[in-house]
């Protein structure tokens, strides 16, 4: 080889060190900004929760209904989740027009803050 064939072949070589460079360079830039989208994305949807350790709290007790129910040895339990004690207004809706959830004996919310409960409580006449 020539003096002219190796310097072709030194700059192709260069080139292909470089287009690896490139793409070894825009893939760590990739996985940088899906990790930062990952992180800010489960930052802002989980909030923060607080265990409450005290059999006694919190609880919020005000007798809306008017009458005792007929106890027929079976108990309905049912578990309804309010993200957030946000669509109140659907939440009683649902409990108040749903066979599955309008005969319940017990309604454990989940997500709710006392305004909400109150609320469904006292529209639904439930304690």
């Amino acid at each position: 080889m020539n003096s002219f064939q190796n310097t072709i072949t030194e700059m192709k070589n260069a080139a292909r060190a470089n287009k690896l460079n490139q793409y070894i360079i825009f893939l760590g830039n990739l996985i940088f900004l899906i990790l930062i989208i990952f992180l800010g994305l489960s930052s802002t949807t989980c909030g923060s929760a607080k265990n409450y350790l005290s059999p006694e709290g919190p609880k919020y007790t005000i007798p809306y209904a008017q009458n005792q129910f007929d106890f027929d040895n079976f108990i309905k339990v049912i578990s309804f989740n309010i993200k957030l004690a946000k669509n109140i207004d659907r939440a009683i809706y649902e409990l108040k027009y749903y066979p599955e959830l309008k005969y319940a004996d017990l309604i454990l919310l989940q997500e709710m803050d006392e305004i909400g409960t109150d609320k469904i409580a006292k529209i639904l006449k439930y304690n």
